[in-house]
């Protein structure tokens, strides 16, 4: 594959200005610049919005219900999860999720503990504002809850790229082809699981369904085919393989540069 000036900007835009991608407010940011993006090559895309909690919005790009082949990815940003990413085990993987989230705010407990016992041991026994252990403290108990609203909601995921960034860069190039038989999906909350992405096969479940996932890591690329009760669906992914588990490493996960003999590979098998 060769990359071209405007693949390049889309690389720096969605790795460093739109990487975030989990509050509502996140998500619409990317969507606007997504659709700037795609109506400069083509007009039939469109934006759903679900009308039941929790509010999701998913882009179409070209026919989903008339066409032959669709292929799809999640763009919400995952949350922080202690260990590698692996495939296809959701519970496993939700467990990671919080795992990490009680590690860190228990961390931040015991933090905020000591930041009392050290007010206590050290400011004036009258709440001096002249002072500036009085302020040190106040700013100290400031960033301490700001730090606390952070962990609680979960940390989303800084460094995604990999997961899973790659695959939405895949998909922007590839719908530049504007093949009839052949539409995109970018499917919200989708890193929880593929609830979502089997309601979304009922649009057209007689459509050859392809599922990207993290595919521009620095780790083999696989295609593996799946029966599932809304059909068939072939995901395409990086990781590694061991026995019968598939994994991405925290490291892999975190890299800053895409494989792009794994982009080129997928464009082949998907096109």
């Amino acid at each position: 594959m060769k990359t071209s000036e405007q693949f390049k900007d889309w690389v720096f835009r969605y790795q460093y200005i739109y990487n975030s991608r989990k509050s509502d407010h996140k998500k619409e940011r990317f969507i606007h610049a997504l659709l700037k993006d795609i109506v400069a090559f083509r007009t039939d895309v469109t934006v759903v919005e679900s009308t039941q909690a929790p509010i999701t919005r998913d882009l179409y790009i070209g026919d989903v219900k008339k066409a032959k082949r669709i292929i799809c990815t999640y763009y919400d940003t995952p949350m922080e999860a202690f260990g590698a990413y692996t495939f296809f085990d959701t519970k496993k993987q939700a467990k990671k999720t919080l795992a990490y989230l009680y590690g860190t705010s228990l961390l931040l407990f015991v933090l905020g503990v000591c930041l009392t016992l050290t007010y206590i041991r050290f400011a004036p026994h009258a709440f001096d504002f002249s002072s500036p252990i009085t302020w040190l403290s106040v700013l100290g108990f400031g960033l301490y809850f700001l730090g606390l609203r952070h962990v609680t909601k979960g940390s989303p995921v800084r460094k995604n790229l990999i997961r899973n960034t790659s695959s939405i860069l895949a998909i922007l190039e590839m719908s530049r082809q504007q093949e009839v038989d052949t539409a995109y999906m970018l499917i919200d909350r989708g890193c929880y699981g593929l609830e979502n992405l089997n309601e979304h096969k009922r649009i057209n479940p007689n459509a050859q369904w392809i599922y990207l996932d993290s595919i521009g890591a620095h780790a083999p690329l696989h295609r593996v085919d799946k029966q599932e009760k809304t059909g068939k669906t072939t995901y395409i992914f990086a990781a590694q393989q061991k026995n019968q588990h598939y994994y991405l490493s925290k490291k892999q996960l975190k890299e800053r540069y895409l494989n792009m003999e794994n982009l080129t590979q997928v464009f082949k098998w998907c096109l």
